[in-house]
């Protein structure tokens, strides 16, 4: 219904402990909604999901990947340069700031 739009779920014994949303256009995957239980941070399950949409995004010819955070999440922000993300641009949206981040994806992206 809603062509170039996804949902993932990462499972953990079978209990959803995050999830994002992907839209697919042109030559970009914007990526949305990323977000891992509380209890279940800083176990890679961000940065495995972030891997699969890259796999994914390759696969359907994207160039790179983008998303939207706030300035002031500093956890958010090291997490996506730690997946290779770069700012690319600040935002403010009603008092407040989103950096637009980019990351450009290259051939050992693409998974199998």
């Amino acid at each position: 219904k809603y062509p170039g739009r996804a949902q993932w779920a990462v499972r953990k014994a079978g209990r959803i402990v995050g999830m994002c949303g992907t839209k697919l256009e042109a030559d970009e995957c914007m990526i949305y909604g990323l977000c891992i239980l509380p209890s279940e941070r800083k176990k890679g399950y961000a940065a495995e999901l972030i891997g699969f949409v890259a796999g994914y995004a390759a696969k359907h010819g994207v160039k790179s990947l983008c998303l939207d955070v706030d300035t002031s999440n500093e956890a958010a922000i090291g997490l996506y340069r730690g997946c290779g993300f770069e700012k690319r641009s600040e935002t403010s949206y009603y008092g407040f700031t989103f950096g637009k981040l980019r990351k450009i994806l290259k051939k050992t992206s693409i998974r199998d």
